[in-house]
């Protein structure tokens, strides 16, 4: 088995070291947006300045699905914000689709399994719709039961990627295990999420590990 290391960072990640990230990464997922109308402040100036280091080839973005409960879902309209922010932001990796709880009070955390099937099949429909690609699909383990995500088969039919810590948050060893612990009902797995919050290349990041070469990546 062939792995391929890389990061994902947000806003929140600070003020990184950009060649070190080039020198030791092979690619970046960037957070583009949250729900509507929440575009991540750092992705133009990030994707600028990766690209300036010479990694235009090989990154990648986000979208943070928020599932509205109660109400009329507005998946579409994210889907549609999100595919303009990645455009703009030049990333030619497939997209990802991340669908977690959320902070305390999010309204994820309320939502039900209808809900988030409904904001899922609607937000991966409106993507196909507008050509935009495949997508990763992104929860945990755990998430994915309480939230019930992984029993709609429109997000399963997604490439799985995985949200599983083998160490507490910010202790990592420098490489991953071979593979992580796979959830129902997947056999197999393209992106993990092996260690979140680490303290490296002068900020905080998320490791990822991908199922195969940079040029497999590339290639999708």
């Amino acid at each position: 088995m062939t792995t391929t290391q890389g990061i994902d960072v947000s806003g929140w990640s600070g003020n990184l070291d950009l060649d070190k990230i080039a020198a030791e990464c092979a690619f970046v997922f960037m957070q583009a947006t949250d729900g509507v109308g929440t575009i991540d402040k750092m992705l133009m100036p990030r994707s600028n300045a990766l690209r300036g280091v010479g990694m235009g080839k090989v990154l990648g973005c986000y979208h943070f699905l928020r599932v509205r409960h109660g109400m009329k879902q507005d998946a579409d309209e994210q889907c549609k914000q999100f595919l303009d922010a990645r455009a703009n932001a030049g990333c030619p990796l497939p997209a990802m689709l991340d669908i977690e709880l959320g902070e305390p009070g999010s309204s994820n955390r309320a939502a039900t399994h209808d809900e988030v099937r409904a904001a899922l099949e609607l937000f991966i429909e409106t993507n196909d719709k507008c050509l935009g690609g495949e997508l990763f699909g992104y929860t945990s383990p755990g998430e994915g039961k309480v939230m019930g995500s992984y029993l709609v088969d429109a997000f399963t039919a997604l490439r799985p990627a995985i949200a599983e810590y083998v160490l507490a948050p910010g202790h990592a060893p420098a490489t991953p295990p071979l593979a992580p612990k796979l959830p129902a009902p997947y056999t197999d797995w393209s992106l993990w999420q092996w260690a979140g919050n680490v303290m490296r290349f002068g900020g905080v990041v998320d490791l990822l590990a991908f199922n195969g070469t940079i040029d497999d990546l590339i290639a999708m």
